[in-house]
């Protein structure tokens, strides 16, 4: 899309103390501008619920929302321009769980932390295998030498959220829905986790405690996602 600039660019300088202080002003007439498509620092959200989470007993219930880099415009989005686009939740390994459920038979892992995803209003169907053609898998990450491990910390597992191409269509369907060009949709993915029993109670602060103990003071729990893009772009 067009956008325009203003010539000469004024680079201001100060100098000296605050009582003497100078500004200088350069004129940059030839400045270098490098466009984006969109700035991605504010795309993503996560909050937990408040009223929910209250004490170590309780659930730590999680939303990330996250804005999808493509737009409504005069072309028509199908799933083949979305590729790639995922939604994650790094968890703190050590940190966070999920229990077993009443009367369930299995195992739960922290990919049963995620309870639902909707774009929009849509709440979206969770496959339950390979060959499965519903819109979305919860798949693990615990390594970062790949590239869905990119920037995942030690100590963290990556709660990894992709998009069957059925999933990718129902965004591209949401976001040529929208109302005008250059609009977009938020996809909502909400977890659902427990405290793990080391980290209900933590030891009274001592000069002599553990490394351990002291990062029990305080969960970082992070998130992000991965750029949609063509199917014909890396």
């Amino acid at each position: 899309k067009s956008f325009y600039m203003t010539l000469p660019l004024p680079e201001y300088t100060t100098t000296g103390e605050v009582d003497n202080a100078k500004t200088s002003v350069k004129y940059n007439y030839n400045p270098t501008v490098y466009p984006k498509n969109m700035s991605t620092s504010d795309s993503i959200e996560k909050v937990y619920d408040k009223t929910k989470f209250a004490s170590v007993k309780d659930k730590v219930p999680f939303t990330i929302t996250a804005k999808v880099n493509k737009f409504k415009s005069e072309k028509t989005l199908t799933a083949d321009d979305l590729q790639g686009y995922k939604v994650f939740d790094d968890a703190p390994t050590a940190a966070l769980t999920v229990k077993k459920a009443d009367g369930a038979t299995t195992e739960p892992t922290l990919a049963d932390a995620v309870t639902s995803v909707k774009v929009g209003t849509t709440t979206l169907d969770k496959t339950t295998s390979d060959t499965d053609p519903k819109d979305y898998k919860v798949t693990l990450v615990t390594g970062n030498t790949t590239d869905e491990g990119k920037n995942l910390a030690d100590g963290y597992t990556r709660i990894l959220v992709t998009f069957t191409d059925a999933g990718l269509k129902k965004i591209a369907d949401a976001i040529n829905d929208c109302k005008n060009n250059g609009d977009t949709v938020e996809v909502k993915v909400d977890l659902e986790f427990e405290l793990s029993d080391a980290f209900k109670t933590v030891p009274t602060k001592t000069e002599n405690m553990s490394e351990d103990d002291k990062k029990k003071d305080e969960i970082v729990n992070k998130s992000g996602f991965f750029l949609a893009h063509d199917k014909s772009e890396k």
